[in-house]
């Protein structure tokens, strides 16, 4: 007899989807089966069930241009919990007047009112050879993964090619992950000078400032740098063909 047993559910997991009850005991998942018996049960026939969701990119309660993003890690948790997520990694807010370990400190009391689990992306901002020891610190805290932007060089979040592959070889004797925001900036700059004041005003003269050639051109050279030093890498949120075919 299970503390707590969901019959007849469509169980999802990473390799096949079948129907079979789960038992749960405490908080631990014990048993997968049929027939199981439960002091509490949940009849789940005709539904999904799936581990808990781990969103890995999340932006809760940050400042961008000059406002912040809609969801605290209040509301955003609930809203995520409703919709099965039990996990999420957010970011730093980094900046090159600040440190890496500052910058999760000061996160970690965002993240207070969350009703999830939350982990951390440390955001790579201003950062120079000689700040090598940020990383290891930020390690020793547990966070093991380190956000880079090729662009938005205008608010000094662009890390050059020289930086980003210092970087890369200390985060890779940590094995550690690299994240990174890949857009041409160069590209995107040339396309802008060419633009008039009424483009500029257009929303969608987003879309014509970073072609797809921008996002491809850029994971190129930055597959380049991950692949010279050994640092595993992830691109994060890739938008078009042309970039999926650079990560490939």
């Amino acid at each position: 007899m299970h503390d707590f047993v969901v019959r007849n559910g469509t169980v999802v997991n990473a390799l096949s989807a079948e129907k079979l009850d789960i038992g749960i005991d405490g908080e631990t998942i014990t048993a997968l089966g049929h027939g199981l018996l439960g002091r509490r049960v949940i009849d789940a026939t005709d539904l999904l069930v799936f581990p808990g969701v781990i969103d890995a990119h999340t932006h809760m309660d940050i400042p961008v241009g000059g406002t912040r993003s809609s969801d605290d890690f209040f509301t955003g948790t609930v809203a995520a919990a409703y919709g099965g997520v039990t996990s999420l990694l957010d970011f730093t807010v980094g900046s090159a007047q600040t440190s890496i370990p500052l910058d999760i400190d000061r996160r970690l009391d965002d993240i207070r009112p969350s009703v999830l689990d939350v982990g951390l992306h440390a955001e790579v901002i201003g950062w120079r050879p000689e700040d090598s020891g940020q990383f290891a610190e930020a390690r020793r805290r547990g966070v093991t993964s380190f956000k880079f932007y090729t662009a938005y060089e205008a608010s000094g979040h662009r890390t050059s090619v020289a930086v980003m592959r210092r970087a890369f070889e200390h985060l890779a004797d940590l094995d550690c992950v690299a994240l990174v925001h890949c857009e041409d900036e160069d590209l995107i700059r040339s396309i802008m000078e060419s633009l008039t004041p009424a483009q500029l005003a257009d929303m969608a003269t987003l879309a014509l400032a970073r072609p797809d050639l921008c996002e491809a051109t850029a994971i190129s050279q930055v597959g380049h740098v991950a692949a010279e030093t050994g640092c595993k890498t992830h691109i994060v949120h890739v938008s078009s063909a042309k970039g999926l075919a650079a990560v490939q």
